[in-house]
């Protein structure tokens, strides 16, 4: 016999109820309030991640700009 079982037997429950009891209020203001931060945060999440991006595609451009130089001065040399 599971706990709970127990419980709604020795207090005399009704197991319908407490399956379907609310398990707390959550007030929609509140809510709103938390979805709009998220949000928010996602999106300078996602910013981050393309500035990222940008700075490891001007990296790689960089290092390959490099090398075209060394093999253009080794050519000379």
């Amino acid at each position: 016999m599971a706990l709970a079982e127990y419980l709604l037997f020795i207090n005399d429950r009704d197991p319908v109820a407490f399956a379907t009891n609310p398990q707390g209020a959550v007030d929609p203001a509140e809510l709103k309030k938390l979805e709009d931060q998220l949000n928010e945060l996602d999106e300078k999440f996602q910013d981050l991640l393309q500035k990222q991006a940008a700075a490891e595609r001007a990296e790689a451009q960089a290092k390959e700009s490099e090398a075209q130089a060394k093999d253009a001065e080794a050519k000379v040399c």
